[in-house]
């Protein structure tokens, strides 16, 4: 029996050890895109914009300005968000305009916060243990749509001290993904981490020409808010104002299929969300409208393509007076 725990003790450090010494070599693409953002954070830029992919992809740094950087994440929400700008802030203080944008649904859920954000280590152990403590204060669940409170103290502390600890459950299929695909995920991670370096954070995801698709709000025929993440939205705009910064939030576009599918619930209850916050946050420039754009600017149902995003980034460009 001691020996199996033994044997089972020392699988379990070689995991860990191979998980910290090989990341590009197991995770896929989103892994380049997170390191960036965090290699990037003792830079000091005029302009930054914190958001996530839909911004990462719409908004592109050198249309808007000539000295911005994106720090936008792939599944992004203003969890990460408030993160990423107090650490930008306490490395290099306030810039001049800070551009804040998310997807609608990113005020609803985070559905990618345990598989990137602590995974990824992009956030450590104190920062997701304030995010854990909050939500079991908040009775929230906001991985899951509509405030789910079921056994919240051990799935949300459980799952945190599992993860940090590199659990084999959470990560055996990334090392598995390494041992078979181990040229192809590094080969992946390298081009896209080159990538992102020259486009100052710039990402396109979807590349087609057009799409048709509906995204993922023109199926809710309801907003519900998630407790959590409106508590993060209100720690992001207060630190802004704290810092003084000229701060601007525009909702990312929708490609008009999507768009004229939006039940009246929905967009009133987001726009309810965002007034408020305008009433709370005066120093915060808070658009709370939802924008259509053309199908062809699209590459899939939920982001802009190249030709949508220089578009995008010149209406954002004149909206914020760089002009």
């Amino acid at each position: 029996m001691l020996k199996l725990v033994a044997f089972l003790i020392s699988l379990w450090l070689l995991l860990t050890i191979v998980i910290y010494a090989f990341p590009m070599y197991m995770y896929n693409l989103e892994f380049a895109l997170y390191k960036n953002t965090k290699n990037h954070l003792e830079e000091s830029h005029d302009i930054i914009i914190i958001g996530d992919s839909r911004a990462q992809a719409g908004l592109i740094p050198d249309t808007i300005g000539e000295d911005v950087y994106s720090y936008a994440v792939p599944g992004g929400t203003p969890i990460e968000g408030y993160y990423v700008l107090k650490e930008y802030l306490e490395n290099n203080g306030a810039p001049e305009k800070i551009i804040i944008s998310f997807a609608p649904y990113h005020f609803e859920r985070s559905d990618t916060f345990w598989e990137r954000a602590i995974k990824y280590d992009f956030l450590n152990f104190k920062q997701g243990f304030e995010i854990v403590k909050t939500s079991v204060r908040l009775k929230d669940d906001f991985t899951l749509r509509g405030n789910n409170e079921k056994n919240l103290f051990i799935k949300q502390y459980g799952k945190l001290f599992l993860y940090k600890l590199k659990s084999p459950n959470y990560y055996l299929s990334d090392v598995s993904s390494g041992v078979k695909d181990a040229k192809t995920n590094y080969s992946t991670n390298a081009t896209v981490g080159r990538m992102v370096e020259q486009s100052k954070g710039q990402y396109y995801f979807g590349r087609a020409e057009f799409s048709d698709k509906k995204n993922s709000e023109a199926s809710r025929d309801s907003f519900s808010k998630s407790l959590v993440l409106e508590y993060y939205l209100e720690l992001l705009f207060s630190l802004c104002e704290e810092y003084e910064v000229t701060t601007y939030y525009f909702a990312p576009p929708m490609n008009q299929v999507s768009a004229d599918a939006l039940d009246e619930d929905f967009v009133s209850g987001y726009r309810m969300l965002l007034d408020d916050m305008q009433h709370k946050h005066n120093g915060v420039e808070i658009d709370s409208s939802l924008y259509a754009m053309p199908n062809e600017y699209f590459g899939d149902e939920s982001h802009l393509n190249e030709n949508g995003a220089k578009v995008f980034s010149e209406d954002i460009r004149k909206k914020i007076g760089e002009d």
